[in-house]
């Protein structure tokens, strides 16, 4: 496994389908992200392939991570870029969600012990020291080195 440095990154751009997939942000000027995060291209949810689709469409020279929503439509797969996260931090994710989230506790999968379960396997894949982490698809990167 390779690792890699985000440190230069400034600008974060998240996109999703729904206000409870990931919070929108919006500037009043052009925007140039260093990074983007949009559903994953393998989603079954409908909403979600098509915000992929238009996000790849409309960033082509950016580097893009497509993140994962579990559900009951069963169409996780095999990520191949991991971060790992502290229990604190995973913890407030958790909670984040729970709190900020009410109106989808009803579904029966969307759970704490969903959540910190994916986490928990993520960082088992990536071999990690940590007990948590984060996992998303890359379908391209371009390494720049310096001479």
């Amino acid at each position: 496994m390779i690792s890699c440095s985000l440190d230069g990154v400034k600008r974060v751009l998240c996109l999703g389908a729904h206000s409870d997939d990931i919070e929108i942000g919006c500037g009043k000027r052009v925007f140039t992200p260093d990074v983007i995060f949009t559903h994953c291209r393998h989603d079954l949810h409908q909403d979600h392939r098509l915000v992929c689709e238009l996000t790849w469409n409309t960033f082509r020279n950016h580097l893009i991570f497509e993140y994962e929503i579990p559900k009951y439509d069963a169409d996780l797969r095999s990520p191949n870029f991991f971060v790992p996260l502290s229990e604190t931090r995973a913890r407030k994710k958790v909670k984040s969600l729970m709190r900020y989230f009410t109106t989808q506790q009803n579904k029966q999968w969307f759970s704490e012990e969903l959540f910190y379960g994916l986490m928990r396997l993520r960082a088992t894949e990536a071999a990690l020291a940590t007990r948590y982490a984060e996992a998303f698809y890359c379908r391209k990167v371009l390494l720049r080195t310096t001479n």
